[in-house]
């Protein structure tokens, strides 16, 4: 089998939820090394969402943190000790690529801003994805992609007009804004290739949202339209059986298909043709299922090698077996309270 594409390349993550984790889990695929650095007080909120494997909630039982952390070995570090941070240093100086997506500020309040980890570590590539980006006067507003949604203007954009809107399901900006993030990562990385250089990558996701929203802000700056909710209608067709479009756009070429539902998607053969969704061996629950690699290369296919670790699952081995630590110093920083 030939050689994945980002073999030997270094990653902590420390980022949480989606838009950060995602990012992680691609640079997996294809054969980075990534260590996903979390909490073991303050649990990942990944970890507490739905679906749960069995039905059964718990904060290793997320289908949703398993499919965004596949791949990954797992460290819990408790950053508010020295002990912790001396460790997530560590990890900074070892790693080609960080990712964090805390609010501005936490980062440096832990000497793990870009500024401080380029001195340990000149060509590192940081990546720091938030709601609003790092500077500004909104850089502190904290919250999920929802919000993200909001801010973008998608909220108001989904529902009844003569109703509240809705807005689309979920973080909405968690899920469009990593794909901007990954594009630009490997950029840096083939710039840092060419010529040595590190640099800090600062994401708004509330400006992705945005931007997939160019078509309605060139319409209000040419004609001064403001988009409104429509419900089920559209500005250019009328409202028929989903079915019956679908038939008829597609016996005239048009690519065209029902909004299906999570039972349909598992079941698409195309879906189940191109790999999409995986099953991996998992120790607790016998087999779990996370999405494939999002991008299939003909030379270098990614591969989920592993399902999400389980918390703290890897600290040993990415303490002595990445960073080097020797025995006795893995038990004073485990005998420290540091690893959790």
């Amino acid at each position: 089998m030939s050689t994945p594409p980002l073999s030997g390349l270094k990653v902590a993550d420390f980022s949480w939820v989606v838009a950060g984790p995602v990012v992680g889990r691609a640079l997996a695929d294809f054969g980075a090394t990534v260590v996903r650095i979390e909490s073991g007080t303050r649990i990942e909120t990944a970890r507490l969402m739905q679906p749960f494997y069995q039905g059964r909630t718990g904060r290793e039982n997320s289908a949703l943190y398993g499919t965004c952390n596949a791949g990954k070995y797992g460290l819990a570090l408790n950053l508010k000790t020295e002990e912790g941070r001396a460790v997530a240093r560590d990890l900074a100086g070892w790693a080609d690529v960080v990712a964090e997506s805390y609010a501005p500020g936490q980062m440096s309040s832990w000497d793990l801003d870009y500024a401080s980890i380029r001195e340990v570590n000149p060509s590192v590539v940081m990546l720091s994805t938030s709601l609003m980006g790092q500077t500004g006067p909104s850089a502190r507003l904290a919250g999920y992609g929802n919000i993200g949604a909001s801010v973008s203007g998608y909220q108001d954009l989904v529902g009844w007009p003569d109703q509240l809107p809705i807005g689309p399901f979920g973080p909405y900006t968690d899920y469009v804004g990593p794909r901007f993030s990954l594009v630009v990562l490997l950029a840096a990385l083939d710039h840092r290739r060419r010529t040595g250089e590190g640099c800090h990558i600062d994401l708004a996701q509330s400006e992705i949202g945005v931007f997939l929203l160019s078509p309605q802000l060139a319409d209000y700056f040419d004609q001064g339209t403001v988009a409104q909710r429509r419900g089920n209608r559209d500005v250019h067709a009328a409202t028929q059986r989903a079915q019956d479009v679908e038939a008829r756009l597609q016996a005239q070429g048009v690519p065209a298909h029902l909004a299906v539902t999570s039972a349909d998607w598992a079941r698409d053969p195309q879906l189940a043709h191109r790999g999409y969704l995986r099953r991996l061996p998992h120790e607790r629950f016998g087999a779990a299922f996370v999405e494939g690699p999002r991008y299939l290369l003909s030379e270098t296919p990614g591969q989920v090698t592993r399902p999400a670790p389980a918390l703290g699952q890897d600290n040993e081995q990415v303490l002595r077996g990445l960073l080097g630590y020797d025995q006795a110093r893995y038990d004073r920083v485990a005998a420290s309270g540091a690893l959790a």
